[in-house]
Parts: C-alpha cells; sequence; structure tokens
C-alpha cells in the first residue's frame, strides 16, 4: 500500500520481499494528487485490513494532509483507494519501502481505528446508581463507572452537587469507579447525572447517562 510516481494511492498484491512499484500495473489505484502536503509537513496515513474466514477480505488506504481533521470513526473515512478479494496466504510480519525522499517517523498497529488514529473518543460511562435508598436530609451515596480514568462533577436536576464538584475516579481499567455523597435536599423524583473531565488523552471530556431516582421524606424525629 502506497502512492504511485503519479501521484496517486495504490494497493499492490505481490510475494513477500518484491518492490511493489516493480509490478505494475497495480493491483488497484486511486486518484492521483499532490505528492506532497502543502504545508511542507508529512502525511498520516491510514490503512485498513480487514479479514474474513469465507469470501472477500478488504484493504483500504487514507492519505491525511496536516491540515485535515482526522476523524473520530473511520465509518466516516471515504477511502482514497480500496480492493476487495479473496487473498490467501499468511501475514507474518511488516516491511517499510521509501525512495531517497521518502522517510518514516512512525508506524502504529492495531485491532482498532482508535488505537492507531490517536484520536480521542468518547468514553464509555455508565448512569449513577444510588446506594440503599435516599431519604431527604440523610447521606446518601450515588456511584458510576467509567472506561477513563479523570473527575466527575454531578448534577441534581441540572444543578452542582455541592459536596461532589470534583470526585476523581479509582479502581482499575476498564471499571473506573467515581462516588458522590450528599444529602438530598428535596422530596420527590429527581435526574442525577455528571459530567466527565478526562485525565487520559485518548478519551474526551464527555456526560454520563441520566438516572432517575426518588428522594423520601425521612420518618422519624431528628
Amino acid at each position: 500500500m502506497g502512492r504511485s510516481y503519479a501521484n496517486a494511492p495504490t494497493i499492490q498484491i505481490t510475494p513477500a520481499n518484491n518492490a511493489a512499484w516493480n509490478n505494475t500495473p497495480y493491483t488497484a489505484t486511486g486518484t492521483g494528487n499532490n505528492g506532497f502536503d502543502a504545508s511542507g509537513k508529512s502525511w498520516f496515513v491510514v490503512a485498513k485490513i480487514t479479514t474474513v474466514a469465507t469470501g472477500n477480505d478488504t484493504i483500504a488506504l487514507k492519505f491525511f494532509a496536516s491540515t485535515d481533521t482526522v476523524p473520530a470513526s473511520d465509518a466516516s473515512i471515504a477511502w482514497d483507494v480500496s480492493y476487495s478479494a479473496a487473498i490467501t496466504g499468511t501475514y507474518s510480519y511488516l516491511a517499510v519501502q521509501t525512495e531517497s525522499d521518502g522517510t518514516i517517523d512512525e508506524l502504529r498497529g492495531g485491532a482498532t481505528y482508535d488505537v492507531v488514529s490517536g484520536v480521542a473518543i468518547a468514553p464509555t460511562i455508565s448512569a449513577p446508581v444510588i446506594s440503599g435508598v435516599a431519604y431527604k436530609g440523610v447521606n446518601t451515596t450515588a456511584s458510576l463507572t467509567s472506561v477513563a480514568t479523570g473527575t466527575f462533577r454531578f448534577f441534581l436536576d441540572g444543578k452542582r452537587v455541592p459536596a461532589c464538584l470534583s470526585k476523581p475516579t479509582s479502581g482499575t481499567y476498564p471499571n473506573y469507579t467515581a462516588t458522590c455523597t450528599w444529602k438530598p435536599p428535596v422530596v420527590g423524583t429527581h435526574r442525577l447525572t455528571a459530567t466527565f473531565s478526562s485525565s487520559d488523552s485518548a478519551y474526551t471530556n464527555s456526560t454520563s447517562p441520566t438516572a432517575t431516582i426518588a428522594v423520601l421524606a425521612r420518618s422519624g424525629t431528628r
């Protein structure tokens, strides 16, 4: 996978240890474009290989310039070139071929797009869960889980819970927990949610799903 002398993105199915440019015509060729990023900086290239037990395997390639926005999901990518066929053989290693005017500063491989792209994604966060029954004016504990580390700010009916303005996560991946303990001020049905500030560059700030909770009147005297 790479680029032709005419600056067209290409895919070439060829035996190992062969220089791809010595075996033209290419297996698949996209539309030619500028061979250099206009800013003079390097391209960010994403290749996606999808294999299946039976049927056609797929290879797709995309070049991003330094001025392009790399999407958070590969579902929205318009690939520069792709090829689909039943490809036989066993993948054993990765080799890189460059000519005198080309350099490669980093290679990443992974089973998911976000690992390869390095684009921060929204973390999975649970809705807050109340421990036991919530009573007005009595300490009540709510907790939620997240796949990322950071801090949570809790809200009751859209208003900040004063005791829970910055609750850090604890635990281990993928089940980090944040806990809020406060005294509900009003009886009735309420909406409880939390905003997340990430301390992990792989994840964006986010908001938890909303939980509906019932706050009961406290029985007995003070």
